[in-house]
């Protein structure tokens, strides 16, 4: 990326109407150090500024954008817990602070020695996320099965949290049959489906349109030979569509109430079986379940 080595230098008033330079400051209080004109002196710009005046872009000898990611990145004790905290947010649902994008004052971790062993324990290790994942994959708290009264700061169970764009469109092709990536599809999904780790889970109008309408996703359920929509609408009975159906979306079988509901469903298209099994399909791909974990 370009980027100029002068300008950038500006003053602001503070509340007792004092004229103070605004430097680049980080959270912890630490500054990026700059050479400022002196006074009144107006900068001008120069070959001499750049390491390589010829190249494109030019890269200046003292770039703020370096200077600014080396102080965020080095001594910068906040870096640690804000992506340990992002990655427990990740994997379990919540962050330890909630939401995992608002690390201030007015959001308290919910269990600071946890937050605060885990940043120790990543910054000691060289900013090993690997020993991180792994050290959260391997705990009680991510084995936990759903426990819908409890209060999500607790941690006392999984708690339900939505996949991601690129998750639902790479799943939705592995389900029906197709290789995971298609770029067209993934597009389209994060389109309507933007959020990463929202503060709470809950579907948009905007987002249920494009579920309810998508051509990618239409495109997807075709019914292509030895694909899963053409294999099911194959089956002799409608009893096994549906078995197959539940098992190649949810890797279970149906209860009797959602089997009973999907066989009147097909029965009632029995003359036209791919057709009913690729309406099937859909409405289970684009539900809740589908669309959540865990």
């Amino acid at each position: 990326m370009a980027e100029s080595a002068i300008g950038g230098f500006i003053n602001f008033t503070n509340l007792k109407k004092e004229s103070q330079p605004a430097v680049v400051t980080l959270l912890t209080g630490r500054t990026v150090p700059e050479t400022w004109p002196a006074g009144e002196q107006k900068e001008q710009d120069s070959d001499d500024k750049y390491v390589d005046p010829a190249a494109k872009p030019r890269v200046p000898k003292f770039s703020r954008r370096e200077a600014f990611a080396d102080a965020a990145t080095h001594e910068n004790p906040l870096l640690g817990g804000a992506f340990v905290n992002r990655m427990w947010a990740s994997f379990i649902g919540r962050g330890i602070v909630h939401p995992a994008d608002e690390m201030n004052a007015r959001n308290a971790p919910s269990h600071p020695e946890l937050l605060a062993w885990l940043a120790q324990d990543f910054t000691a290790h060289g900013y090993d996320t690997r020993r991180t994942i792994r050290a959260i994959l391997l705990s009680r708290v991510y084995a936990l099965g759903a426990a819908p009264d409890m209060a999500p700061e607790s941690f006392a169970g999984a708690q339900e949290r939505p996949l991601s764009a690129e998750q639902i469109a790479r799943s939705w092709r592995v389900v029906v049959g197709l290789p995971p990536e298609d770029l067209t599809l993934r597009r389209a999904v994060a389109a309507a489906i933007p959020d990463v780790l929202p503060k709470e889970y809950n579907a948009t109008f905007q987002q249920a349109q494009f579920l309810a309408n998508s051509p990618a996703l239409a495109e997807t359920l075709k019914p292509v030979d030895g694909k899963t929509v053409a294999r099911l609408g194959a089956l002799p009975d409608a009893e096994s569509r549906v078995r197959e159906a539940f098992l190649a979306v949810y890797s279970r079988p149906p209860d009797t109430e959602e089997a009973e509901r999907a066989l009147a469903f097909l029965n009632e298209h029995s003359d036209q079986p791919t057709e009913g099994v690729r309406d099937l399909m859909w409405a289970l791909l684009t539900s809740a379940e589908f669309l959540a974990m865990p």
